[in-house]
């Protein structure tokens, strides 16, 4: 932790706007990838497209177990929370 203060501190970023950054799909680090069971699905979704013109603009990696994502026998639910807005997408099977 010390040492995350430290590099902060020389890049001119005070550390509660470092918490505020958006983990970023690409990053990669010293043990791999981040991911998650529902950032591995939603990469995959990502991927092909489900996502239309807002793909580009989906951090899958910000996702956790706890965003509401859901999927039925036909229907994929997807429920995306951004500070002003939120994004219900339905993708049926």
């Amino acid at each position: 932790m010390h040492d995350i203060i430290v590099e902060t501190e020389k890049r001119g970023i005070p550390f509660d706007e470092l918490l505020t950054i958006p983990e970023q799909d690409e990053w990669v680090y010293s043990d791999g990838k981040s991911t998650t069971c529902v950032a591995f699905i939603l990469s995959m979704y990502k991927e092909a497209g489900v996502f239309g013109p807002i793909s580009s603009s989906i951090q899958v990696t910000e996702f956790t177990v706890s965003h509401d994502v859901s999927l039925s026998a036909r229907t994929l639910r997807i429920i995306i929370t951004f500070p002003n807005a939120s994004v219900v997408l339905f993708v049926d099977s």
